[in-house]
């Protein structure tokens, strides 16, 4: 969770992303969450699987900000990395 948060800091401050790091950080870790849940509990059999919703729920959540999310994360490991 930290490191979802702390890319999403890094994304707002850098001005790709609106609004708070936090709500953006548990909003997406409650969707992954789900998803991942239901795919782990053998839910997903009315028609659609993890890797058919992966990518449209991503699309949802971040739309063309995604890369600014993931470059943002990949800058922070970097930096702890130094």
């Amino acid at each position: 969770m930290a490191t979802l948060q702390t890319a999403y800091q890094e994304a707002v401050d850098d001005g790709f992303i609106p609004g708070d790091a936090a709500t953006g950080a548990h909003v997406t870790w409650a969707a992954l969450h789900g998803l991942l849940s239901l795919h782990l509990a053998g839910q997903l059999t009315v028609g659609r699987s993890l890797e058919e919703l992966i990518q449209p729920m991503l699309d949802t959540l971040f739309g063309p900000r995604l890369m600014a999310v993931v470059n943002a994360g990949a800058r922070s490991a970097r930096r702890k990395a130094t």
